[in-house]
C-alpha cells in the first residue's frame, strides 16, 4: 500500500476463503473476494454503479474498476 498504514484494527488475511469467513461473520465487515466466494455464508454483494459481479459478467469479460486497468495492453483497453 505504498508504505501507508492500514487501520490499527484491520485484519490482514491470506486469501479469499479467510476473507469470506471473517467478513461473513462480522456485520461491519467489508472485503473483496473472487466471484466463487460471493456465495459464502453471510456474504452480501454490493453493486457498483448498478453492476453486480456474476458468471455472465465474467464470461462477457466485463471489468469493474475505478479507472483503466494497467495490465491490459493499450490496444485492447476499452474507451473510458
Amino acid at each position: 500500500m505504498k508504505k501507508r498504514d492500514y487501520a490499527p484494527d484491520s485484519q490482514k488475511l491470506a486469501g479469499n476463503e479467510q476473507i469470506a469467513q471473517e467478513v461473513g461473520k462480522n456485520p461491519n465487515g467489508v472485503g473483496y473476494v473472487g466471484l466463487a466466494y460471493t456465495k459464502a455464508s453471510g456474504i452480501r454483494v454490493v453493486p457498483i454503479d448498478g453492476a453486480s459481479p456474476s458468471k455472465e459478467s465474467v464470461l462477457a469479460k466485463v471489468i469493474l474498476t475505478l479507472g483503466p486497468p494497467s495490465s491490459i495492453p493499450m490496444a485492447s483497453q476499452p474507451e473510458w
